[in-house]
């Protein structure tokens, strides 16, 4: 019985194999060839698309918004957790700092956490 590799040599031919031998070009080497053909007057190096701008002002424009959310989700995430710990009598024995400090924390997280970033 024929091996695997000759089984799709059959079915396929032996164009699909690739050529290891063949080094292939680096990033350097491909904008050289594009800088030089643009110096011919044959393309140009880069093109701009056509909603590029847009594209980056949306990006940067959801980075800021998510880096200032962070911390309003810290808090929010806070005041949950002390509210979690203050319903369970074993955990507010165990931390009572938690506990002595969630009434404060719900009136912070009115203004600085997710309630009060929306």
């Amino acid at each position: 019985m024929a091996s695997v590799n000759e089984q799709m040599d059959d079915m396929l031919g032996s164009s699909y194999v690739d050529d290891t031998t063949t080094k292939m070009p680096s990033g350097f080497e491909k904008v050289q060839r594009r800088l030089r053909a643009s110096d011919r007057g044959e393309g140009e190096v880069f093109v701009d698309k056509e909603d590029a701008d847009e594209r980056i002002k949306s990006h940067l424009t959801g980075m800021a918004v998510g880096s200032a959310a962070f911390p309003s989700d810290v808090v929010t995430g806070v005041t949950e957790a002390t509210k979690f710990i203050n319903k369970d009598d074993v955990l507010s024995t165990m931390f009572p700092t938690a506990s002595s400090i969630a009434p404060y924390l719900e009136t912070i997280n009115k203004y600085i956490g997710r309630p009060g970033f929306e």
